[in-house]
């Protein structure tokens, strides 16, 4: 695995374009385009009380408002819109989407995300 400094990072949609040391121009950092990024933690910034990163959302257990447990939050969907948390239910993947009015609490110590199920999405 190669190790770079980040010089600066820019929002760009959902996605960020960084600028690398020790490269100095974009011919450079073409064959970087499309790879993974690993970061230490506490490199990271602290996010608002409402945002989490996704690396700390994988794994939660999701529950309904009615204490029914749906099962593991195992992937994550970036869309053009909202996210979207699949959720691994009864050997079957449910998709959740990332609203505020669906995802009612998220509780990290706990391991637990609450969400408040639209009408029929189980049953899809």
């Amino acid at each position: 695995m190669e190790e770079y400094s980040v010089v600066s990072a820019k929002p760009n949609g959902k996605r960020i374009i960084l600028t690398l040391k020790p490269f100095d121009n974009i011919n450079q950092v073409l064959h970087l385009v499309g790879s993974e990024i690993y970061a230490d933690r506490v490199a990271l910034p602290e996010l608002p009380d409402d945002e989490f990163y996704w690396s700390d959302l994988l794994g939660l257990q999701v529950v309904t408002s009615d204490g029914e447990e749906l099962g593991e939050l195992v992937d994550i969907i970036e869309t053009g819109s909202n996210d979207v948390y699949v959720v691994k239910h009864d050997g079957r993947e449910v998709l959740i989407p990332a609203l505020e009015d669906v995802v009612l609490s998220v509780d990290l110590a706990a391991g637990r995300m609450t969400v408040s199920l639209p009408e029929g999405l189980l049953d899809l």
